[in-house]
């Protein structure tokens, strides 16, 4: 691997897929050094110059069917200068994608129950661990103000286990049960509803009448947890707004929707419903918690 930062940063990106509890971390770091040589903001805008490029040949196509022969010109222009502003920079805009346009939640490959999403097998586990130990070991000698972190982490790497009975067979469970939101549950769920970046998931109590117990999961994998608060106070499915709720929708290609509920217009208690990352609404309540690091990791 070599020192420049472009070679430092794409090493970032390939460790913080495999470390994904500390993926936003090794994010941040990437970004610092990325940034002296392509800034957020100058990212942002050669990627609306490359969308002004792709839409210009309509532009000129209806500018010729009308005849307008200046205006035919002038895009012409517009679209030359655009193509030299962008001309050779593909390899470091797909790079800046991956650092400051991420849209993807990675699955920790090492965490029981996530065998089927990850598509690691315990077999390859072990060359997952000596890779990433490997990319490790070079990010500490071309990156030295962060070596410590990076040493700490290939450590903790290498020591890890991945749990294959116990609380993973509840894990995996819960996985899945939410890999068939999708496709399971009552008539009147089956219908999928897809708008604005909602997808609606099964309806657990359409015939039980009460919500599956969480004692058995883990809470940020059970698909049915909801804040007991609400629950307490009776305000859960009263009101036209989702709450969010603790764990994820996984979808069967690994991506991951935050957990909603409880819109009075939905079925009220019986609505569930997954929220992608992008997805910005004033009738959605947002829970967070702050929770130490270490314990997300499943060692």
């Amino acid at each position: 691997m070599g020192s420049d930062p472009m070679s430092v940063v794409s090493a970032l990106l390939e460790a913080g897929n495999v470390d994904t509890v500390y993926r936003d971390v090794y994010l941040d770091r990437a970004r610092t050094l990325l940034s002296p040589t392509l800034s957020l903001e100058e990212f942002h805008s050669i990627e609306g110059e490359r969308a002004e490029l792709a839409e210009l040949p309509l532009s000129i196509g209806r500018a010729l069917g009308k005849g307008n022969w200046v205006q035919v010109k002038e895009l012409s222009r517009r679209a030359e200068t655009l193509k030299q502003a962008v001309a050779g920079k593909g390899k470091l805009l797909e790079t800046a994608r991956a650092v400051y346009a991420v849209s993807d939640v990675r699955l920790d490959p090492f965490s029981p129950g996530l065998g089927p999403f990850t598509r690691v097998t315990a077999k390859d586990l072990s060359a997952v661990r000596t890779q990433a130990g490997e990319q490790l070991s070079a990010l500490e000698q071309v990156d030295l103000p962060w070596k410590d972190f990076y040493a700490g982490r290939r450590a903790a790497l290498q020591t890890r286990v991945r749990v294959t009975s116990g609380p993973a067979d509840a894990t995996a469970a819960g996985i899945a049960i939410a890999r068939d939101l999708e496709t399971q549950g009552s008539p009147r769920s089956a219908a999928h509803r897809h708008r604005g970046g909602v997808a609606r998931a099964w309806d657990p109590c359409a015939r039980e009448g009460t919500r599956p117990r969480p004692a058995s999961l883990p809470s940020r994998l059970h698909p049915f947890g909801c804040p007991s608060s609400a629950r307490r106070k009776g305000r859960l499915g009263r009101r036209p707004l989702w709450t969010h709720f603790d764990g994820y929708l996984v979808k069967t290609d690994g991506r991951l929707q935050a957990l909603a509920g409880g819109d009075a217009r939905y079925g009220g208690v019986y609505d569930l419903v997954g929220v992608s990352r992008d997805y910005d609404s004033d009738r959605l309540v947002a829970r967070f918690a702050v929770v130490q690091r270490e314990r997300m990791v499943a060692w």
